[in-house]
């Protein structure tokens, strides 16, 4: 298959990983409105990895000062931004019902950036985490140079002490255990692209893609039952439950891909694209 026909003729954006996206953003939305325990833990099991696996593939080496200063055009401004209005907002809300509103905990919370400080809409979180992530990641990318094994190293082994229960939660925005917990999904996505795997996998046939797909959902959905999905506690299983269900939305994607013909069905390309531009994670 052409590279080209994974990207879009004229933006060069990868379309798949804008309905990669799009999946991910509709999971998020089910996970958030849905009451059953098993679905919830399901969908809580792979949907947030997901975005930094993403973020790891489009991953591309820079020097370090250029690359913060990109990234904090492109996360940190849109956090400040969208944080100041969210805030604005929660503070005016409270002050129309007579509840008293302290505007340095919520500047003080915006500054911190951590899901537990953010007073409202804590899904910003995402953002400076990313960013940390994005930038730690590319530091330590260029001092290892060619020896990408101890760049791996690295961020197993700081998994590791996530998983153990060692890193703090004390740190803005998450450089302690966002970084630890996250940054592994992130050097996942980067190792995929480097590898070429993907497009591997869009070449199998529909019904095998559906197949893998019904199988992944499955074997994760049990792993999410028994609650062995369930992040740091369960080390091993947690990441097993979250390559399930990464390879899921990309096989019911391959599926989709292949029996929609986005040349024929536009429409649907176009609400996918739409739903995961309207936050752009590189």
């Amino acid at each position: 298959m052409e590279r080209r026909s994974l990207t879009d003729m004229h933006s060069g954006r990868y379309v798949w990983l804008d309905i990669l996206k799009g999946l991910g953003i509709l999971f998020v939305v089910v996970g958030h409105f849905c009451s059953n325990t098993y679905v919830y833990n399901w969908i809580y099991s792979f949907h947030m990895p997901l975005f930094f696996f993403v973020s790891g593939y489009l991953y591309r080496e820079a020097s370090i000062l250029s690359s913060v200063k990109h990234k904090f055009m492109t996360l940190m401004i849109p956090y400040f931004l969208f944080g100041i209005i969210s805030q604005s907002f929660f503070a005016i809300n409270e002050c129309m019902f007579s509840r008293t509103v302290r505007i340095s905990e919520l500047v003080w919370g915006l500054l911190y950036g951590t899901y537990s400080s953010i007073a409202y809409n804590r899904v910003l979180w995402f953002l400076p985490a990313l960013f940390c992530i994005t930038n730690i990641y590319n530091f330590l990318n260029n001092v290892c140079g060619k020896k990408k094994e101890l760049l791996y190293i690295f961020v197993i082994v700081l998994t590791a002490l996530y998983v153990a229960g060692i890193v703090p939660a004390i740190c803005p925005w998450g450089i302690d255990n966002r970084v630890s917990n996250f940054m592994i999904y992130y050097m996942v996505g980067n190792i995929v692209a480097e590898k070429g795997w993907i497009e591997s996998i869009r070449e199998l046939p529909m019904k095998h893609s559906a197949i893998c797909a019904f199988l992944m959902v499955s074997i994760n959905f049990i792993l999410s039952k028994y609650r062995l999905s369930g992040g740091g506690d369960f080390g091993i299983f947690a990441f097993i439950a979250w390559c399930y269900g990464v390879g899921l939305c990309i096989f019911i994607h391959n599926a989709i891909w292949k029996a929609l013909r986005p040349d024929r069905t536009s429409i649907f390309m176009y609400f996918m694209h739409s739903c995961s531009r309207r936050r752009s994670f590189d």
